[in-house]
């Protein structure tokens, strides 16, 4: 039992769950802004993992709403290589 929890599987099992959960996220934030973008009449966006892997997905029309009020009052609409989702600028610490 030395690299086992009590309950459950192998530490090096659930990192590798871990890792499944984040992707996505990961995937998200790096997003820059052309990576949402309109085909026909829906918004769809286009996620990039490693190795150079896209995939691109239509949106959930409350997504779509959401990102096109979110560009719109960030005024980075013709900023399409910049990030999507950006830090604050606010001092920490």
């Amino acid at each position: 039992m030395k690299n086992e929890l009590a309950h459950g599987p192998p530490r090096s099992r659930l990192d590798r769950n871990d890792d499944l959960h984040l992707r996505p996220r990961r995937a998200v934030l790096q997003m820059n802004v052309g990576d949402y973008f309109i085909q026909g009449r829906r918004g769809w966006v286009r996620l990039h993992e490693k190795g150079g892997k896209e995939h691109e997905a239509p949106c959930h029309h409350k997504l779509e709403v959401f990102l096109d009020e979110y560009i719109a009052a960030a005024g980075i609409a013709d900023d399409k290589d910049g990030p999507l989702f950006r830090t604050t600028g606010r001092a920490t610490g």
